[in-house]
């Protein structure tokens, strides 16, 4: 597909949102607008978190969770550790409806409100659902929080799918990557999706030009990640169901 080159608010129209650290930039995209495939992937999961099945029995012997106590989330980083986090993707349910949330920090200066801003949103989610984020993206955030002198997250429940795929699949797929599951079990391959290794790099850019086309491949990456954790939440819930208690 031809680039499409142009500033953030003509590709990615957001709202600019202030809180006391300062102004960071917030996308609100329905999933309807990223396509029926989205809205069939939430809305399975849904009925599964209704029915009470999740892919650790864990989880639902803790409570009576439902879809809106739930938050899928994921980051992107300029770099594996000490560096500046830029974006954080949220998908959860508000009045009974699915919301993709994205907090963008436009500039380094915005890193301390995208994190104070998500901080807050995480705590309130009764779990949060990671891949991978035991190791990276919590360790990540608590640290850009420390660096910041900005309160600490506390998280009421955490489940991290990467730890459960291990599991319950092992190296049947030849590895246990979101995008390696995401072909396998939700039977989908992305289309030219940003490397991971170029996201660091793509972000500088934009922060110095100004020009967000390749912004608009990171934040549909990120969009792409958060609804695939919902997507595999019900399929590893359907595998937990059918696979005995280690």
């Amino acid at each position: 597909a031809e680039e499409v080159h142009g500033t953030l608010e003509e590709l990615l129209p957001g709202v600019i949102q202030e809180i006391e650290e300062g102004e960071y930039y917030e996308l609100l995209t329905p999933l309807a607008e990223v396509g029926q495939w989205a809205v069939e992937a939430v809305a399975g999961w849904a009925e599964h978190a209704r029915q009470g099945r999740f892919p650790h029995s864990s989880v639902s012997e803790a409570g009576n969770l439902g879809p809106e106590d739930v938050v899928f989330f994921d980051t992107e980083t300029t770099g594996l550790n000490h560096t500046p986090l830029f974006l954080v993707g949220l998908l959860c349910h508000e009045n009974g409806e699915p919301c993709l949330r994205q907090l963008l920090a436009r500039d380094y200066a915005e890193e301390a409100p995208v994190l104070n801003a998500s901080r807050r949103l995480l705590a309130r989610a009764g779990l949060v659902v990671s891949y991978n984020g035991t190791t990276f993206d919590l360790p990540y955030l608590r640290n850009r929080l420390r660096y910041h002198r900005l309160p600490q997250l506390r998280l009421k429940g955490h489940l991290d799918l990467l730890h459960v795929a291990r599991s319950r699949i092992g190296r049947a797929y030849g590895n246990c990557k979101l995008q390696t599951l995401e072909r396998h079990m939700c039977c989908r391959q992305r289309c030219a999706d940003i490397p991971g290794a170029e996201i660091p790099q793509a972000y500088h850019d934009f922060v110095a030009d100004g020009d967000a086309c390749r912004l608009k491949r990171i934040i549909e990456h990120n969009i792409y990640d958060v609804i695939t954790l919902a997507e595999l939440s019900g399929q590893l819930a359907v595998e937990a169901r059918q696979t005995p208690s280690q």
